[in-house]
């Protein structure tokens, strides 16, 4: 893998270009627990075109091209954006912020002691596996919800799991208090 596709290259070329992101996916996770494999960087990135082209342009000078993108030419730059190198062994998708709580989700992202990059909280790590839901998904929801149930801020995630209507998902890895008929 070149240099720039590293995390420590990626961190510098989002810095470059400006663009606000978080980390989100199984790196994402790794940031909080014990890392598992995955070969993909996710990540939620902020709402600017001028920026987002930048980091494409320094991902193409390093060998990356797009697999898909996705993009009405809004200001606010394509919906989604996938690189890959020519293996396909290195893998990079780009959600662009539309909605309030994707940016909540930006201004919520943070350094952890893990990773060069900004990372969704674990909290929003799980709101949005719930959203995705994939059996991946589930198993880093049940990881996560496993190793770090204490801490977690579960007021702010069922909110969201209510708002995007994942309760129901949500009760399968924590049942609500006094619910012993969730499994």
């Amino acid at each position: 893998m070149p240099e720039a596709a590293s995390a420590a290259g990626l961190t510098g070329i989002f810095l470059r270009a400006g663009l606000r992101h978080a980390l989100i996916g199984g790196h994402g996770v790794n940031a909080w627990i014990t890392p598992r494999e995955t070969d993909d960087y996710d990540f939620i990135v902020g709402p600017d075109r001028d920026a987002i082209e930048a980091v494409e342009q320094a991902l193409r000078a390093v060998g990356l091209r797009h697999l898909r993108r996705q993009d009405g030419g809004e200001p606010s730059g394509p919906d989604f954006s996938q690189m890959s190198n020519e293996s396909r062994s290195f893998k990079i998708d780009f959600q662009v912020a539309k909605t309030d709580y994707q940016m909540l989700v930006l201004d919520r992202a943070r350094q952890s002691e893990t990773s060069a990059f900004n990372v969704a909280t674990p909290e929003d790590l799980v709101v949005l596996k719930l959203l995705a839901m994939r059996s991946q998904d589930q198993r880093d929801i049940a990881l996560m919800v496993d190793l770090l149930g204490s801490r977690l801020d579960w007021e702010y995630i069922e909110h969201w799991a209510q708002v995007w209507d994942v309760l129901p998902a949500l009760r399968v890895f924590r049942p609500a208090p006094g619910d012993e008929t969730a499994s």
